[in-house]
């Protein structure tokens, strides 16, 4: 059986007069909208580095730690890592690492790690597979990535521009899954 197209469309009154049949295009607008909203329902986790990040050089578990919830499995579609102001000189690079429910073995998402140098110039991002000048674009190891209800994400800071670098960051996208 195949899903009807994903549709924004309106339940036109027409369609719910009282005591009236009820239509296919009323079923099938229903149907179409209710997609619509499934494959548009995004979710983003975030964990943020605020102000001067030097301090954070070789940190594991910065800005805590979060817990999918347990209503559905998920899957990860896209990663974006994002800087304020760069430094002098080097590289800010952040790593997401994901533990199982009732595990405290944590592993990268990433098959590489996203990087944002110095060069790149103040205020830039980067999502998963892009290509930035002065960045090294997160990729997925598996995409997407899928997650188990309860599943644990951490974010550890591998490297830290030499300088003053400040407000830095990374988001991770996702979605509900079958």
């Amino acid at each position: 059986m195949s899903n009807l197209p994903s549709s924004k469309l309106y339940v036109q009154t027409e369609s719910t007069l009282t005591r009236e049949p009820v239509s296919e295009n009323l079923v099938q607008t229903t149907a179409g909208s209710t997609n619509f909203l499934l494959d548009t329902s995004i979710y983003i986790a975030e964990w943020k580095l605020n102000g001067p990040i030097k301090l954070f050089s070789g940190q594991t578990y910065v800005d805590g730690i979060f817990t999918f919830p347990e209503s559905y499995n998920w899957e990860i579609f896209d990663v974006a890592l994002y800087g304020g102001t760069m430094g002098s000189s080097g590289s800010t690079t952040l790593n997401i690492l994901k533990a199982s429910y009732g595990s405290s073995s944590y592993v990268s998402i990433f098959s590489t790690q996203g990087s944002i140098s110095s060069a790149a110039g103040n205020g830039v991002s980067v999502h998963e597979g892009d290509s930035v000048s002065g960045c090294t674009a997160p990729i997925l190891t598996t995409k997407p990535f899928p997650i188990v209800a309860k599943d644990k994400l951490r974010m550890d800071v591998s490297a830290v521009q030499d300088g003053s670098p400040r407000n830095f960051g990374i988001r991770v996208y996702y979605k509900a899954r079958n």
